[in-house]
């Protein structure tokens, strides 16, 4: 009887583990009686619903500012639950603008692109950010609420962790970028389409680093004659990062501006690429930058203090370069929805804009010879101008007709990434058991420890700096199982425990 009597014991105690909707019930799972091994074999091998949608429709979620905004996501068809898929996030650009488009223009612009074609076609899902002002990618709100989004899919769908595929336009492939050196552990691979490689840095000042792209793939494109970030420009960028060591594959198509019609060229190499490159989930050797500790992980290895008391070591090299900002900025965003003639300003945000003394509700009317009636107007100008021109343009003040005469700035010349504080770095290496780790200006970091990485019968070693520092076994721990998964909701990257070191 008793044999008969613990299965259909474990069959009760598991049934009320699993919520409605089929997830986990992650509480009731850490007040209870199973082992750690039972844990993460649950966790691994749980159960997903039936989705009572498909096709493409909205979610929403709150985010760090206590906002809530909508997202996208696409199920194919073809999705099955029983089935691992791959996740396709793709991140639109254009993120200034202070409103979110309304639906129909949202959906007429993500039915435009070929990705839900393309989704249906490898059963891929997709989710589909938006971003504005107080929530772009390379902010903290912007690029936590991309995470976020993912980790709640995860929650409703078979979402296969090692395929979740980071891809964006403009923009979003500066967002790209940015994630690939702040946050990538949750990525397989990073696809930018005519993007910037230190946006993040130059517009909020946040530090990135090309040495962390050696950690991740990643695949550029950019065009020759695009008008923000040309070929001629990003090449050198691409060449400092590679000689940093980052795993960048670079493209250029030829007699394109700032746009993506060479999709139809790219689509299958972009899906091969994809293909081709799943998450390496135990990477031996990780190299890791930062100057904040909430950007300083990449999987198994974290930095959770600096020490910028300290010099940096002899290996810690800063890579940054010089480039120039040549291109005509007027400082404002321009209101999406005025149906008016003209451009009317939605906000002022620096330039001559803010030089000259213009406001929210400003509409200009005409620059030099140049009638505005639409932003096509003002592209036509920006065509022939240059920096250090001098320019005459009317705005029109509630029912006043104003004249202003300026004068651009002229070509400016910056490091592209603002390291005017100092980071830390640390580079580890596993081999069988042991960890080797160097630091340079580090105070604390941690080591996470996944049981497919180590053999937990069996001591694990941490060398430091060439010193020994801990030598013993490390057991799982069923608390910290369960609350790392319910952080990162990822069931390929299931750590049983951290090493936590202070130098």
């Amino acid at each position: 009887m008793k044999y008969i009597f613990f299965p259909l014991l474990l069959i009760l105690i598991f049934s009320n583990i699993y919520s409605q909707k089929n997830n986990l019930n992650l509480d009731k799972l850490k007040q209870s009686n199973i082992s750690s091994d039972s844990i993460l074999s649950l966790i691994q091998n749980q159960k997903y619903p039936i989705p009572n949608k498909k096709g493409l429709f909205y979610l929403k979620n709150k985010c760090i500012d206590d906002t809530i905004r909508e997202f996208s996501v696409y199920i194919p068809e073809s999705y099955n639950p029983e089935n691992k898929t791959p996740l396709f996030v793709y991140l639109h650009g254009g993120v200034g603008t202070l409103n979110l488009e309304p639906d129909s223009t949202w959906f007429e612009y993500l039915n435009f692109l070929p990705w839900m074609k393309m989704a249906d076609k490898e059963n891929f899902i997709c989710l589909f950010p938006k971003a504005q002002y107080s929530a772009m990618w390379w902010d903290t709100v912007g690029s936590a609420n991309i995470l976020a989004q993912i980790r709640t899919l995860k929650e409703l769908y078979n979402i296969d962790d090692n395929r979740v595929y980071l891809n964006g336009f403009s923009d979003g492939a500066s967002g790209n970028y940015f994630m690939a050196m702040s946050y990538p552990t949750d990525f397989a691979c990073f696809s930018a389409y005519n993007g910037y490689p230190a946006v993040g840095s130059f517009t909020k000042s946040t530090p990135t680093y090309f040495v962390n792209l050696q950690n991740s793939v990643m695949k550029s494109i950019n065009t020759d004659i695009d008008g923000l970030y040309p070929a001629k420009k990003m090449i050198p960028m691409v060449q400092l990062a590679q000689s940093a060591g980052a795993n960048i594959f670079y493209r250029v198509y030829i007699g394109i501006r700032h746009r993506m019609t060479y999709i139809d060229k790219e689509l299958p190499k972009a899906i091969r690429f994809l293909d081709e490159n799943p998450r390496n989930i135990f990477p031996t050797k990780i190299v890791w930058e930062t100057v904040d500790p909430k950007q300083g992980r990449f999987n198994w290895l974290e930095i959770t203090k600096t020490d910028t008391l300290k010099n940096k070591k002899q290996w810690h090299k800063t890579y940054n370069m010089k480039s120039v900002k040549d291109r005509l900025s007027f400082g404002f965003m321009d209101d999406r929805e005025f149906k008016g003639t003209g451009i009317r300003i939605a906000r002022v945000v620096g330039g001559i804009c803010e030089k000259v003394g213009l406001k929210t509700g400003d509409i200009f009317t005409k620059i030099d010879t140049i009638n505005i009636t639409r932003m096509k107007d003002m592209i036509r100008y920006k065509k022939t101008a240059k920096r250090g021109d001098s320019v005459r343009f009317e705005i029109k003040r509630n029912d006043t007709l104003l004249v202003f005469n300026t004068k651009f700035p002229a070509p400016e010349y910056f490091d592209i990434f603002n390291y005017s504080k100092k980071s830390g770095q640390i580079r580890g290496e596993y081999i069988a058991n042991t960890f080797y780790i160097e630091t340079s200006r580090i105070k604390s970091f941690s080591i996470y420890i996944h049981p497919d990485m180590v053999q937990l019968d069996q001591k694990v070693k941490v060398v430091l700096n060439n010193n020994e520092v801990f030598n013993d076994f490390v057991k799982k721990d069923k608390g910290f199982i369960i609350n790392n998964y319910k952080k990162n909701k990822d069931r390929e990257l299931l750590y049983i425990n951290k090493l936590d070191f202070i130098l």
